[in-house]
């Protein structure tokens, strides 16, 4: 092949002419001389057969009584035909009667017929031929009398004559193909100018522009086959290529004179770079100044406010007349409010410069987003508004997540909702939307039946400092930072956040984020002993009797819902007459007409409902239940929205006599359930006298024994002569400040093997002044301004080693 591919178009077309045709010639030949061959044998077979026929048909007395003589006579007629070199006369079993053959013939070994053909023709009794390739053929035929086999006639011919037949054929084939492949040559060798000229033509055009690059050169043939079509393309091409060296020509020229002012250019740019990269600098050195100066404002405010907001909470706790109440609860909302602010700004700046970073950790789900719930019932309470809240089973998971800004985001959303909610409901709702191995997808949704949000501001309301009333005399206030807050940090965790609204018809805040899943909760496992108890709840709110009673499902417990007083009497009576009574009663406190307490009241009156355990719902303290109404008929009290967790377990000490049941306050009784904290010794270091009186008031209505140390310096020297269980350690102090005087107090302990328990109070707020806290060596942190709740846990944590530890 790499010799063809050498040569010359016009030796290939020749090549290809001449090749095929003699292929061509020669398989037809060679096919035509073959197919003879085998027509002369089989005519050559057919007449010896026939010829066999007539000698047995005339011969049968000879055959019958085998007489050699007259077998001879009747063979010899044989002669006539030279192509006959032998014949035989074979009675019935096979014996031969008589011979012939012609003289000049050299039979040697071929003179006798095959002994395997006459025992197959004796034993087939047929007509039998034998083809030895092209030198003879051998026929035996049966001979028939009176329908009786009498014997055999054998013929054997030359083909000699087939073969000289044959080799004639051959010349004759030979001389046609001869002047067959002549001929070809001879109008290929004229055609095929007819495809190679103008495409040599073509070639040579080609070389004389790539030469010269003369554009202008044409080819000249002017056909309108394939050809024509190459060459007209050729010469469109050259057209285009031509255009576009003279317009490269041009930009050449446009280029050369602008390189001057290019370079020009370029050193403009240079300057410009470096003024960027100055103006750079001085903006990130702007957003650490801005950044450092929130983190001294947050500061600055919280040390203040934790005065302001304690004072309000000692101040609640004293005897105060209805206006008085009334005017601490103002200062106490807008207290909270302006802290509020002070924390979207915060987060809004720590995500601005990019500084908030994700802490995964192990989250379960249902604690998050319930503690976030109960933080917030209160406020919905006050405005009279229903807070539900939904975990559903398949999102009762611990995961690995950041459980400070899922609370968060959440907590934005709840407070958002309630804002905007003056009657109805809100329900928050988590469940999944997705799983695959240790992967899910949970959707937590706030819904509100609030003022809605018109279709031309929804997505606005994810922006910063956007509200849906963005005027100066908006009724509900705030930053505007909420949503923009969450929507960042719904994206920090990988989800995405939205909303579906209608104008006064409430909307529904709804975000979506992936977990990896570390275990299922199993808080429904606990609950065998809760299977088939009856229970009777009692609610006007359809999405609570709903609620509880998908609850009371997972526990396999048998539930009845009424939306009132007179629908629930006449429950409780028809259970009496069929005789399944119920085993407890969950009773919400306000509903029309007849609330809760009364109703507990009016059972009590009953001996068949008077020894059922009631227990009831409500969005009040447990005190001012008692308040306004005096002792009930009620067994325990659940705050709602109503926890599984203390649900599960206030049904468990009630109908189940020395039951288990979680860490968590087993139900919110009459008497409080939490250990006191009476005579736990405190050593308070704090150098601003406000927030010493504050933290002072807070720990003496905790009846702790408190001691205080205006600096470092004197908390040390405290420790030397008095042993403490918890030391409250302000970090920001003169003379020696709290990371100091920890220091000190740990390098002390290396010598005594003591531990001193050493909580943080900062105004710094962030979580890398945490982690400075714990890194110093503090045990524990608690964040200006803080409540008495607050207070409270993080000393039972301390007091409590075991609670400590899990903290």
């Amino acid at each position: 092949m790499g010799f063809i591919s050498r040569l010359s178009l016009t030796k290939k077309l020749v090549l290809i002419t001449v090749g095929t045709a003699t292929i061509t010639l020669v398989l037809s030949s060679l096919f035509s001389t073959v197919s003879q061959g085998f027509a002369y044998r089989s005519d050559l077979s057919s007449q010896m057969v026939t010829v066999a026929r007539a000698i047995g048909t005339n011969n049968v007395t000879a055959i019958l009584f085998e007489d050699e003589k007259l077998g001879e006579q009747a063979l010899a007629a044989l002669e006539s035909e030279p192509s006959f070199l032998l014949a035989n006369l074979y009675d019935r079993n096979g014996s031969r009667v008589a011979s012939y053959r012609i003289d000049d013939a050299d039979f040697s070994a071929e003179a006798s017929l095959s002994p395997d053909l006459l025992l197959e023709a004796v034993s087939k009794q047929q007509t039998m031929s034998d083809f030895s390739g092209f030198r003879h053929i051998d026929v035996i035929e049966p001979v028939l009398y009176e329908g009786e086999l009498a014997g055999y006639v054998h013929i054997r011919a030359g083909l000699r004559g087939v073969m000289q037949r044959l080799q004639r054929s051959i010349l004759v084939a030979l001389g046609i193909l001869s002047v067959a492949i002549l001929l070809a040559l001879l109008l290929s060798l004229r055609l095929q100018k007819m495809v190679s000229e103008p495409i040599k033509q073509l070639v040579d055009a080609t070389r004389q522009v790539s030469d010269s690059g003369d554009y202008a050169v044409r080819a000249k043939y002017r056909g309108d086959d394939e050809i024509g079509v190459l060459v007209n393309g050729f010469h469109e091409m050259l057209e285009q290529i031509g255009e576009r060296d003279r317009s490269l020509q041009e930009n050449r020229q446009r280029l050369a004179e602008r390189g001057e002012s290019l370079a020009a250019a370029n050193e403009e740019l240079k300057a410009a770079v470096q003024e960027s990269n100055e103006a750079k600098e001085a903006a990130e050195s702007a957003s650490r100044t801005k950044s450092e100066f929130l983190a001294r404002m947050s500061h600055e405010i919280r040390t203040p406010m934790n005065g302001v907001i304690g004072m309000l909470e000692l101040l609640a706790r004293t005897s105060l007349d209805r206006d008085q109440q009334h005017y601490v609860s103002t200062i106490d909302q807008s207290a909270e409010t302006l802290m509020a602010v002070i924390n979207d700004i915060l987060d809004f700046s720590k995500i601005e410069a990019g500084k908030l970073v994700l802490d995964y950790e192990e989250l379960h789900v249902r604690e998050a987003v319930e503690s976030v719930v109960e933080l917030l019932a209160n406020r919905a309470h006050d405005k009279k508004v229903e807070m539900v809240c939904e975990i559903r089973s398949d999102a009762d998971l611990t995961v690995r997540g950041d459980g400070i800004r899922l609370r968060q985001v959440v907590m934005n959303l709840i407070g958002n909702a309630i804002k905007f909610t003056d009657v109805g409901e809100i329900k928050i709702s988590v469940f999944t939307t997705g799983r695959e191995d240790d992967k899910v997808r949970l959707r937590f949704e706030i819904s509100d039946t609030g003022v809605g949000i018109r279709p031309d501001k929804q997505e606005a309301i994810f922006e910063s400092f956007s509200q849906e009333d963005g005027s100066t005399t908006r009724k509900f206030g705030g930053t505007g930072l909420g949503l923009a807050i969450s929507k960042e940090l719904v994206t920090l965790m990988d989800g995405e956040i939205g909303v579906e609204t209608e104008v006064g018809e409430g909307s529904t805040f709804w975000f979506e984020i992936p977990f990896e899943v570390l275990s299922v909760e199993r808080t429904v496992l606990l609950v065998e002993e809760l299977a088939n108890h009856r229970v009777l709840i009692i609610d006007d709110n359809a999405t609570n009797r709903e609620m509880l009673v998908a609850q009371l499902s997972h526990w396999n417990m048998h539930s009845v819902a009424v939306d009132g007083a007179v629908l629930a009497m006449h429950a409780l009576r028809e259970s009496v007459l069929e005789r399944r009574k119920y085993d407890l009663i969950l009773l919400d406190w306000h509903m029309p007409d007849v609330d809760g307490v009364m109703f507990a009241s009016e059972l009590a009156k009953h001996e068949d409902f008077s020894s059922i355990p009631v227990v009831l719902l409500t969005s009040a303290s447990v005190a001012e239940i008692l308040e306004e109404n005096g002792d009930a008929n009620v067994q325990a009290y659940i705050t709602k929205p109503v926890r599984q967790a203390r649900l599960r377990d206030t049904m468990l000490h009630l109908l189940v006599a020395e039951a288990e049941t979680s860490a968590l306050p087993l139900v919110d009784q009459i008497a409080g359930n939490d250990p006191s904290l009476r005579g736990l010794k405190v050593l308070l270091v704090e150098d601003n006298r406000i927030n010493q009186e504050v933290a002072r008031g807070m720990l003496a209505s905790l009846e702790c024994d408190v001691d205080v140390a205006s600096n470092g310096e004197e908390a040390v020297s405290a420790l030397e002569d008095k042993t403490y269980d918890v030391v409250l350690m302000d970090c920001q102090m003169p003379v020696m400040d709290g990371y100091q005087a920890t220091g000190e107090i740990r390098r002390r302990e290396q010598e005594t093997g003591a531990h001193q328990v050493i909580v943080a109070l900062t105004a710094n707020a962030l979580p890398e002044d945490r982690d400075r806290c714990l890194d110093s060596g503090m045990d524990d942190y608690l964040s200006k301004p803080f409540s008495i709740e607050k207070m409270r846990e993080t000393l039972l944590r301390w007091k409590n080693p075991d609670m400590a530890d899990s903290a």
